[in-house]
C-alpha cells in the first residue's frame, strides 16, 4: 500500500498550521506557479491538494480538468484572518453607511486599545 501525500497551495500567511502537520506546503509567488504546481501534482502522487480559496479564479479551468481523474482531490480553504478582514470591512462600510461616520469605529478602537 503506497503512502497517501497531502499538499497544500496557499499563501505564506495560512500555512503555519499545515507545516506544524507536517503536510508538504507550497507558497506560489505569482498566478503561474500556482497553475504550473496544479498541474504537477499528479506526477507527485498526490491524492489530496488543499488549495487557499485565493487562488480559485485563476485555477478553475485546471480544477475542472482533474475533476474527472479519481486522484488528485482538490479541495479549497480560507482561513480565519481572511474571514475577520472581511467582517471588519462590512463592519466599516455598514457603520458609514448608518451613520455617515467612522467615529463609532474610532472610539470602540481607542476603548479597546486603553
Amino acid at each position: 500500500m503506497r503512502e497517501a501525500k497531502i499538499a497544500v497551495i496557499s499563501p505564506e500567511k495560512s500555512v503555519y498550521f499545515f507545516r506544524l502537520l507536517g503536510f508538504k506546503v507550497f507558497c506560489p509567488q505569482n498566478q503561474s506557479e500556482v497553475r504550473e504546481k496544479l498541474r504537477t501534482l499528479e506526477e507527485e502522487k498526490v491524492v489530496v491538494c488543499l488549495l487557499h480559496q485565493s487562488f480559485l479564479s485563476e485555477t478553475k479551468d485546471i480544477i475542472e480538468e482533474l475533476r474527472s481523474k479519481t486522484f488528485p482531490i482538490i479541495l479549497l480553504f480560507s482561513s480565519y484572518q481572511d474571514a475577520l478582514d472581511a467582517l471588519r470591512e462590512w463592519v466599516v462600510e455598514t457603520t458609514l453607511k448608518i451613520t455617515g461616520s467612522h467615529e463609532l469605529i474610532r472610539k470602540r478602537q481607542k476603548n479597546e486599545s486603553t
